[in-house]
């Protein structure tokens, strides 16, 4: 049943000033950087705020709580955050001065702030302003400064800090003497980083042939992946790595047991081996057990194991070569984490599928989905008390195209249902329970509304998000 347009009065409701400027924000398309975990999640919005959404439970989030949220959540009230990334249990940012932060579970040092206090506010790490870049994976950090020097902190059982030993550290400490680093990947416990002279080099865990050098040795040092030079970018996660050339073409290696590597079978290469030599390729991202690549024409590519539907291709099985994700040509940058798959479109829309168990698909709910679906811009975490679901219950939500509407037993009599935009306007009317219990809202703008159930003389009223 769809709800019929007409004109009436304006209602003053108290929660509209709060829905109206939520329904500003989800008009722009505002997420410009993401990092993704096996649980949680960070973004930065176009507007330099900070939001997180996924597994809390260390207060990773950096909200104060130890609360897990499906939808995103504002931390802090700063404007000025420039980069993100998320390793299992901690939080590391920067901002625009060059200042580095960081938050959540610190048993190994992983923070960087002299101790192994947990943290669920973001502090700082030491006094610099020279930051450049930073990424967390696991349980340690690695991080970028603008003199080209490379540090490490955290936990080093495999040698993942690369200054010769297996020894933790809680500050930041220098990765060699170099200081000709231009990019660098964390994975499960290892590191893979490209020098000036586009020179690849890795160390760490490799029991897996993650670093690509031919052997299944781990290495405490920097050590060099084959002799080209001409790498500009990786990729790495736990068992497999990706690399980008200068010429577009993409590589991959380590173990294929998931069909990570994209070659078309499940054996696996020490060394890089081309992906679709056919194609150019501009970004790219290694997940836990699957990968995703952008082409030259924004198309989505994606392949490896499908268990938790991360491939986004609307089914669950293993794909071994890359496939379409959908048929759009706008797609700018993709991020693979733990079963979930996150991407942003180029009008800064973002995308998310996959595991959902902890909310980390920041749709409002927590059930694994297997295609794309919007996650909403600048959209917090709002408790609407004042519906209670043991009344009326309204799904989905975020809606698309139709809503299911369920009633207790207690309302039995006529009801009135409204939809009320920002401006305090029933924009929709109808007079009587739907036979169905279905609302059909084919024609009603983005945004968010107020659905409002008038019965028994009361009102019952519920957030609506239309995506």
């Amino acid at each position: 049943m769809k709800l019929k347009t007409e004109n009436t009065v304006i209602y003053k409701f108290p929660f509209l000033l709060l829905a109206c400027i939520f329904s500003i924000n989800i008009h722009a398309q505002c997420w410009k950087d993401i990092s993704v975990g096996g649980y949680h999640c960070l973004a930065i919005s176009d507007d330099g705020t900070l939001w997180a959404w996924g597994r809390n439970h260390f207060g990773q989030l950096g909200d104060g709580t130890n609360n897990n949220k499906n939808l995103p959540v504002q931390i802090g009230s700063s404007s000025d955050w420039e980069q993100v990334s998320v390793g299992y249990y901690h939080s590391v940012a920067m901002k625009t001065d060059g200042t580095l932060w960081s938050w959540g579970y610190n048993f190994s040092g992983q923070l960087g702030i002299g101790s192994e206090q947990d943290q669920i506010y973001p502090v700082q790490i030491d006094s610099s302003h020279d930051w450049k870049a930073v990424y967390a994976q696991n349980t340690f950090t690695v991080a970028l400064k603008d003199d080209g020097s490379l540090w490490a902190w955290g936990d080093n059982f495999f040698g993942q800090l690369g200054d010769g030993t297996y020894g933790n550290r809680n500050i930041p400490a220098m990765v060699g003497t170099d200081q000709d680093w231009i990019y660098f990947s964390t994975g499960y416990a290892q590191v893979l980083a490209i020098k000036q002279n586009g020179t690849l080099w890795g160390w760490g865990y490799n029991q897996s042939g993650a670093l690509g050098i031919g052997t299944y040795s781990s290495h405490t040092n920097p050590i060099e992946i084959g002799t080209d030079t001409d790498w500009v970018k990786v990729s790495t996660f736990i068992y497999h790595s990706l690399g980008l050339k200068s010429d577009h073409t993409l590589w991959a290696w380590g173990s294929n047991s998931y069909a990570t590597l994209g070659t078309g079978s499940d054996e696996s290469h020490l060394s890089p081996i081309k992906i679709d030599s056919l194609s150019r390729w501009i970004g790219f991202s290694a997940g836990a057990e699957h990968s995703a690549a952008i082409k030259s024409d924004s198309t989505l590519w994606i392949w490896g194991k499908n268990s938790f539907g991360e491939l986004g291709i609307g089914t669950y099985n293993t794909v071994f070569s890359p496939v379409l994700v959908d048929s759009t040509r706008n797609w700018q940058q993709v991020n693979t984490g733990g079963g979930t798959t996150f991407a942003i479109k180029n009008d800064s829309s973002l995308f998310s599928w996959g595991w959902n168990q902890y909310g980390q698909l920041a749709n409002g709910m927590n059930e694994t989905t297997n295609s794309p679906g919007k996650i909403i811009c600048s959209l917090s975490s709002v408790e609407d008390e004042w519906l209670p679901e043991t009344i009326i219950q309204v799904f989905p939500n975020p809606v698309e195209d139709k809503i299911h509407v369920e009633f207790s037993n207690i309302l039995t009599s006529p009801a009135l249902f409204q939809i009320i935009n920002c401006l305090g306007r029933p924009i929709s009317t109808q007079q009587e329970i739907p036979s169905d219990n279905v609302i059909e809202l084919p024609d009603l703008p983005v945004g968010i509304y107020l659905l409002t159930i008038s019965v028994h003389h009361k009102r019952y009223s519920k957030i609506l998000i239309k995506t």
